[in-house]
């Protein structure tokens, strides 16, 4: 019987050996599971963070778009229906010719392009643009910047005012003209 018990001890003892084996596998495989449920549920609220910003871009976009259809559906009535005209009450001013002065000057007479433009808007005292000034002026002048630059220096003396991208003369009464002169 010691013999028996022996056997049967030795028997125990390895089935316990076996067990413990299994028990230390299916415990790491519990702690893989573990981390893989952990980092499965981090993506999950990623996801969930990520639908939530999409969903409110979606509903941003939405009422963007269904206000803009909506001003497109009233322009689209409002062309429809007939639309007042109102009177043109601002009439075009005409531009003058160029006079026989604003020709290069004659082989004795020495005419400074400064004066040149002068003339030209003294001529037209509605105001040209620096295009029609060019248009007038270009034959006279090299590079163009530097009529920029005459229009500039001249509106700086205070001797043009600039109203709504047109250049005119400015009239100086003469004492004012004269107190100018004396300062420069």
């Amino acid at each position: 019987m010691a013999k028996d018990l022996t056997a049967l001890l030795e028997e125990l003892r390895n089935r316990h050996h076996d067990a413990q084996l299994r028990f230390q596998e299916t415990q790491q495989a519990s702690q893989v599971a573990q981390a893989a449920s952990t980092k499965a549920q981090a993506d999950l609220q990623k996801a969930q963070q990520a639908y939530a910003v999409a969903n409110q871009q979606f509903v941003g976009w939405s009422t963007a778009y269904n206000a803009v259809m909506a001003e497109e559906t009233a322009r689209k009535q409002a062309a429809g229906q007939a639309q007042l005209q109102l009177p043109n009450t601002v009439e075009p001013t005409p531009i003058a010719a160029p006079s026989a002065h604003l020709e290069p000057a004659q082989a004795g007479e020495q005419k400074s392009k400064t004066d040149v433009i002068r003339d030209l808007l003294r001529q037209n005292p509605g105001g040209l643009t620096p295009t029609e000034i060019w248009s007038h002026v270009h034959e006279q002048f090299k590079y163009r910047a530097y009529l920029y630059s005459v229009l500039k220096r001249l509106t700086d003396r205070e001797e043009l005012s600039v109203r709504r991208g047109k250049y005119a003369f400015r009239m100086v009464p003469q004492q004012v003209k004269e107190e100018t002169a004396t300062i420069q």
